[in-house]
């Protein structure tokens, strides 16, 4: 039974409502005890423990971060560029099969000029997928077809024609 019991049975009931403090309740505390606690918060503040960043360490993490930037970003620029130009060489490719398909299956001969709906049937899903929103010019067959890139790609600037290779 602790102490506030058995010194006030009936304000036990009434806790919710009547609030009294340690002392009130269990006597005067004990000396010894509180030496200890001021003792051990005053050991507690008294070390020169460093805590959070200097700002010349942020400075030079934030250096660090705009230098890696730098060298990724023209690396990634190039990168895409040279995917978009791959994806338009395979697209003159998937162009040039068709009209091979095209030209076997119809009986035609060189110089005969394919229209995008007779090469539909001859593509897998029916059209090829631009990558960088440019327009494909279908040639006769012989001669190979073409696209123009509205954007730099590589070697190529804008509006410049890439042949299938």
């Amino acid at each position: 039974m602790s102490c506030s019991e058995t010194l006030f049975p009936i304000l036990r009931r009434h806790a919710g409502c009547i609030w009294l403090s340690n002392e009130e309740k269990c006597g005067s505390p004990d000396k010894t005890r509180t030496n200890m606690k001021l003792e051990f918060s005053a050991y507690r503040n008294s070390t020169n423990v460093r805590s959070g960043w200097t700002l010349v360490e942020i400075m030079i993490v934030v250096s660090l971060i705009g230098l890696l930037v730098t060298i990724c970003i023209p690396s990634f620029m190039k990168s895409r560029e040279t995917s978009q130009l791959n994806s338009i060489f395979s697209n003159l490719r998937i162009v040039e099969n068709a009209k091979d398909q095209w030209a076997l299956q119809n009986q035609k001969g060189t110089g005969s000029l394919p229209d995008w709906p007779g090469l539909s049937d001859y593509i897998k899903g029916g059209t090829v997928k631009p990558a960088t929103s440019e327009t494909y010019t279908i040639n006769p067959v012989g001669t190979p077809s073409s696209a123009t890139a509205i954007v730099k790609l590589g070697t190529y600037s804008a509006g410049d024609l890439i042949l299938a290779q």
